[in-house]
């Protein structure tokens, strides 16, 4: 895997953007953490009053879906429609036990 903003860890934060990860290098200094990034199995969704839902996003982490819907420009009025946008799980990503 590439590095990415989204696949450095959050502790040691280092190493060449380009190189490939295996596992954080935080666990190559002995400290024995492994990182894994988050997985990308939500999709960001729009939901408006009398009309069906559209995927806007696919492909996003939990914690990029919660930023993208506390974001102010996420939900409104427009044209007398009320719409707002939320994040579910991607089809077939659920887990069983929901």
């Amino acid at each position: 895997m590439r590095r990415n903003a989204s696949n450095i860890c959050p502790q040691c934060d280092a190493g060449d953007p380009t190189s490939v990860i295996t596992e954080c290098d935080c666990a190559e200094t002995g400290d024995g953490m492994t990182w894994t990034p988050e997985p990308r199995i939500y999709r960001i969704i729009r939901f408006r009053f009398n009309a069906a839902p559209r995927t806007v996003r696919s492909n996003v982490t939990l914690s990029e879906a919660q930023a993208h819907c506390k974001r102010p420009d996420t939900h409104g009025t427009r044209a007398g429609v009320r719409w707002f946008d939320g994040y579910d799980y991607m089809r077939g990503c659920a887990p069983k036990d929901l």
